[in-house]
């Protein structure tokens, strides 16, 4: 009897454990619906008396510390550089989602670091310090999510638009 009690309960720990993977990657996949962010224009008055104008920005800016990306998902448009510093006190490995191939922004892969196309790719291909900085151009429309290769519980998203 106690081995069948014991059998039960390994099973109900495998079936847990396949669901929580599955729906982490459905997490990791998931579109995300386009929310204007602060990040992405800025209304600059000519004068006291004109209204107001919305100009897009050339990059955006997203921390990372200890408590992970911040702000965590960001709205920019096509072409837009976004700039990502650590402030975590330890390194960071910013990097496209799914953790741990880096293959859903396009074109990306964690196999292509080290390799000529290495600076093309949404995968910063190693640590970076503390106190500094990495950057990607986005030029690919659509929803994409990355992580922290390092802590892959970190993660955040990027709404690219027109």
């Amino acid at each position: 009897m106690q081995k069948i009690i014991a059998w039960v309960i390994v099973v109900l720990v495998v079936v847990w454990v396949i669901f929580a993977f599955i729906d982490k990657q459905k997490q990791d996949t998931a579109p995300l619906a386009v929310s204007p962010s602060s990040d992405t224009t800025s209304a600059v008055p000519a004068d006291d008396n004109a209204s107001v104008v919305e100009t897009a920005v050339a990059n955006a800016s997203i921390s990372y510390t200890a408590n992970g990306f911040s702000p965590d998902v960001v709205t920019v448009k096509k072409g837009t550089m976004v700039i990502f510093s650590n402030e975590s006190g330890k390194d960071f490995w910013p990097a496209s989602a799914i953790h741990p191939t880096h293959t859903v922004y396009p074109g990306s892969s964690v196999a292509k670091c080290g390799t000529p196309d290495a600076s093309a790719i949404f995968d910063a291909c190693a640590g970076v310090a503390s106190g500094s900085t990495w950057s990607f151009v986005f030029n690919e429309i659509g929803s994409w999510k990355y992580h922290d290769h390092l802590n892959a519980a970190h993660f955040g998203t990027i709404v690219v638009t027109k």
